[in-house]
């Protein structure tokens, strides 16, 4: 199981790699990006650069992963090879692990592909999404890998309480701003 998390790790890891790629000047002239519509990134106090990733904790280490303000930074086709990149790390995860783990274990491998793909949305419906969870300020430090969790959560139609649940985690988790509530209705 380790070797798992390594390759997927790693895979994830990739992805702003591969991002970075596919912004290089290619042969061909691209289409027009669409214009989308995004925050200005606002630096740190006492700082003047935004800090492009989170540091966040997988069991005992800590890693630093891409987040919102990162994200902006790339045009649509390198959102789209990111998010391509994310779900293809899972994949070959599992294919990469599929022979190293007891019978038992590869099943909960398919059920942890399943669990955190989803068919019948497009990359670009998915970089849609995103970008506008990013829209609001209080997510910008949310690291790009789980605003995809929480997307394909949405995408699932899993229960709307389970998903605020998830993104309340989120927030504390790195410290952000907490959910707003709704005041009390008046009778």
């Amino acid at each position: 199981m380790k070797a798992l998390i390594a390759v997927t790790l790693a895979a994830l890891m990739g992805c702003a790699q591969l991002a970075a790629l596919a912004q290089q000047p290619q042969q061909q002239k691209p289409a027009a990006p669409v214009q989308q519509k995004q925050p200005a990134p606002a630096a740190p106090p006492g700082t003047s650069e935004p800090p492009l990733v989170t540091t966040g904790r997988v069991g005992d280490s800590n890693y630093g992963w891409t987040n919102g303000r990162a994200w902006f930074t790339l045009d649509d086709t390198a959102k789209v090879a990111m998010v391509m990149g994310i779900e293809q790390g899972l994949i070959l995860a599992v294919r990469e692990n599929w022979n190293s783990v007891p019978k038992p274990a590869q099943s909960a491998l398919t059920d942890t592909a399943v669990r955190l793909t989803v068919s019948g949305v497009s990359f670009n419906d998915m970089v849609e999404q995103m970008n506008e969870f990013y829209l609001d300020a209080a997510n910008i430090d949310i690291p790009v890998v789980d605003v995809y969790l929480y997307e394909v959560m949405v995408a699932k139609k899993t229960p709307a309480a389970e998903v605020t649940r998830f993104l309340e985690g989120l927030r504390k988790a790195y410290n952000l701003p907490p959910m707003p509530t709704e005041a009390p209705k008046k009778p």
